[in-house]
């Protein structure tokens, strides 16, 4: 609640997370990262419903930890 007050309040926020639900619920926009190279980077509904490169695709399947 806390981020999404912030978020209301005007602020950029940036925050790291494996947990998907909390991702689509509270951010705008989703930068992937893989061994420290941005992979995709990506409005939140692009993100979770367009192409992606393959081990960002892989991530969203549960297939890569």
């Amino acid at each position: 609640s806390l981020m999404g007050a912030f978020a209301d309040a005007g602020m950029t926020l940036i925050f790291s997370s494996h947990n998907l639900g909390r991702v689509k619920r509270l951010a705008s926009r989703v930068i992937y990262l893989e061994h420290g190279q941005v992979l995709a980077d990506a409005p939140v509904q692009a993100f979770f419903g367009g192409s992606l490169p393959p081990a960002a695709a892989q991530f969203l399947k549960g297939e890569l930890g």
